[in-house]
């Protein structure tokens, strides 16, 4: 498992660090990913490297971070900056007043 680099509020700190946290994640080896894509072991860890994504501009470069947040299922907006901007769920709480009056309502939660 290879480990990567983490912020103070425990997020990975770049976009080689999430890509090696989600692969870790979803217990997937640099075969796997290598086997899915049809490229050998090393073009991924390249892939993992810092370096690789310092540029972005590419749309090759884009393409291809959207094929890899696709394969682990998840958010382009976190692997690209660590932030997610989305509602992932709806929470049903239960609020009761003073009077005992109740009101359920619906909460959105952000991740």
């Amino acid at each position: 498992m290879r480990k990567y680099e983490i912020d103070n509020f425990g997020i990975p700190r770049s976009i080689s660090d999430r890509l090696i946290y989600l692969r870790n994640e979803k217990k997937m080896s640099l075969s796997d990913v290598a086997k899915l894509f049809n490229v050998n072991k090393s073009t991924i860890l390249r892939w993992e490297a810092r370096d690789y994504w310092r540029k972005y501009n590419s749309p090759n470069k884009r393409l291809l971070l959207m094929q890899l947040v696709e394969l682990y299922q998840a958010e382009y907006e976190w692997v690209l900056n660590g932030k997610i901007n989305t509602v992932k769920e709806n929470t049903n709480i239960l609020i009761v007043d003073d009077d005992e009056t109740s009101l359920s309502m619906t909460r959105q939660v952000f991740l």
